[in-house]
C-alpha cells in the first residue's frame, strides 16, 4: 500500500475477487495535481468504466474512463496525493467494481 503522508511517486495494487478486476495505479506529483498511469485487468459486462479519485471529504473526482478491453490509461486530478483517501472503479450505472484505498 501507499504512504498516504507525502506527494512523492507512488504505487498502489489490487484485485477484487467478486468482480474479477485487478489494477495498478503509478501516481506521480505534478504542478497542476498528480500524474495517474492506471493498468486494468478483467472489467467485463459494463461498455464503459471510470477511475475516480476519492476524496477526504468524500467527494468523488474523475481521473479517466474507458471502453472495457482498455489495459493501459494515463490520467490525472487535480488533487495532492494527500488528499485521495482511495482510488474508486465504477460501471456505467455507478456500480462500485474495485476501491484501492491510499
Amino acid at each position: 500500500m501507499a504512504n498516504n503522508e507525502s506527494d512523492v511517486f507512488q504505487e498502489l495494487s489490487r484485485s477484487e475477487p467478486e468482480t474479477a478486476l485487478s489494477a495498478k495505479i503509478h501516481a506521480r506529483p505534478e504542478a497542476r495535481g498528480t500524474s495517474i498511469e492506471f493498468e486494468v485487468e478483467g472489467a467485463k459486462g459494463a461498455s464503459r468504466c471510470d477511475l475516480m479519485a476519492l476524496t477526504r471529504d468524500g467527494e468523488l473526482m474523475p481521473v479517466t474512463s474507458w471502453l472495457v478491453g482498455a489495459t493501459a490509461l494515463n490520467g490525472g486530478v487535480g488533487m495532492r496525493w494527500s488528499e485521495i483517501t482511495a482510488f474508486v472503479v465504477k460501471d456505467a450505472s455507478g456500480a462500485t467494481l474495485l476501491h484501492m484505498p491510499t
